[in-house]
């Protein structure tokens, strides 16, 4: 299936019609507000931008979209930072955008997305003496 057959399968054709609209692109995020199927919010996938890794070694974290370079016959590739300001990069493809800036779409887990390393998850996980 794709996409545009799912949406159409939700019934959700005046969503299909109002991204036009807007002009939503590919890789930006829209929130359909399912009882009405009216796009209620939608954030554009550039710069600046807060985002989830959905996929690879980076699953999991959270950050800020800081960079991104087109490599011609390969993957885009993408420089985020994290709320602690570790820089990493991923594939484009791993890149789910769930904000603007710092202000999120979406509720965030308590660690805003930064990943731990093996002695502090440990250090969380000892019991008390």
């Amino acid at each position: 299936l794709g996409l545009a057959e799912l949406v159409l399968g939700l019934g959700l054709l005046d969503a299909v019609k109002e991204e036009a609209a807007l002009g939503v692109k590919e890789n930006d995020t829209v929130k359909v507000n399912l009882a009405t199927g009216k796009i209620t919010e939608y954030v554009k996938f550039e710069t600046g931008n807060l985002c989830y890794i959905t996929a690879g070694n980076n699953a999991g974290r959270i950050g800020v979209v800081t960079h991104s370079e087109k490599h011609d016959g390969s993957f885009t590739t993408v420089q985020v930072t994290d709320a602690s300001g570790v820089s990493f990069a991923t594939r484009m493809e791993n890149v789910f955008i769930i904000g603007n800036e710092t202000k999120s779409m979406a509720s965030l887990p308590k660690a805003k997305g930064v990943r731990c390393t093996n002695t502090k998850t440990a250090e969380s996980h000892a019991l008390p003496p």
